[in-house]
């Protein structure tokens, strides 16, 4: 069992009877923010924080009958199953959840919403509820925390990967950037990694209001990507992939511009961090020689 875990089954087993869904997320997000390395990350999402490895992780422990569900004020809630015995969390952690549940393990669902909008308002931006909560002046400085968008005339083509970061790091990075669309360029859109796979991902895109293309053409055969142990294999791929594979795909290419110029603000994405390390690179270099459009690396 991940340590995450064993700390997200001592959370719940400090609250009673139980704790929804919405709570729970907000009383952790108050844990990992006092935590020197956060056990989870967190966007700003429909109802405020939110993380979908949390959310992954209440499946998973429900699925291994370590957590069940009540009937609870607001509707279902978390409990841990009868005869499951709390698991050994570091002390530091044992005291910060001590903290958070004395501080605001009483706290109702509208007070804990309240509390995170107020003093984090930047979860709240993909908010549909804050409305509801907060008062105007409270509502002027969640409008604070939105992304600015530059002053540049020209569309905007990002690259990112994904490598080395959790998928919540990767949508913030998105919505910092003000990034309205994401087209991903693996041919084969999986990943062993956690919310990265095509299903996942787009979901994720899709709760905070950035729209997912996947555009396989503009990837590269898994065949191709073999024994790639040295740079200089490397360069001869991206090399190949630049002055044969790409010229064969003119349509999807001419597709990818016309959504960078509909979208203005568009991200294409691949697994590694490194842009030299990936096709993605050569693609950007591609359409910034075919159309006035600038390019970022994220």
């Amino acid at each position: 069992m991940f340590y995450r875990q064993k700390l997200l089954l001592t959370l719940i087993s400090s609250l009673h009877p139980g704790v929804g869904n919405t709570r729970l997320h907000k009383l952790m997000f108050l844990l990992s923010n006092k935590q020197s390395r956060p056990v989870y990350d967190f966007v700003p999402y429909q109802y405020g924080c939110y993380s979908f490895q949390l959310q992954q992780d209440i499946r998973t422990l429900e699925r291994q009958e370590l957590i069940e569900q009540i009937s609870g004020e607001n509707g279902i809630e978390w409990k841990i199953s009868e005869g499951v015995q709390n698991l050994p969390v570091r002390p530091d952690d044992k005291k910060l959840v001590k903290s958070i549940c004395d501080e605001f393990g009483f706290f109702s669902r509208k007070e804990l919403i309240q509390y995170t909008y107020r003093h984090y308002p930047y979860y709240a931006i993909k908010s549909t509820i804050a409305k509801d909560y907060l008062n105007n002046e409270e509502l002027a400085r969640i409008r604070i925390e939105e992304p600015s968008v530059s002053q540049t005339l020209l569309p905007v083509l990002f690259t990112i990967g994904y490598e080395g970061i959790s998928l919540e790091t990767y949508i913030n990075l998105l919505i910092r950037n003000n990034i309205h669309t994401l087209c991903d360029v693996r041919k084969n859109a999986y990943s062993m990694k956690f919310g990265f796979s095509l299903t996942q991902l787009k979901a994720a895109c899709n709760g905070v209001n950035i729209q997912y293309v996947h555009i396989p053409e503009l990837g590269i055969e898994s065949n191709l990507r073999k024994d790639l142990d040295i740079q200089i294999k490397r360069d001869d791929l991206f090399d190949h992939y630049e002055k044969e594979l790409l010229p064969k795909n003119n349509e999807k290419i001419h597709s990818l511009i016309d959504i960078v110029k509909s979208h203005q603000r568009v991200a294409i994405t691949c697994f590694e961090h490194d842009v030299c390390q990936c096709h993605r690179g050569r693609l950007a270099k591609v359409i910034a020689q075919r159309e006035a459009i600038a390019v970022i690396h994220l």
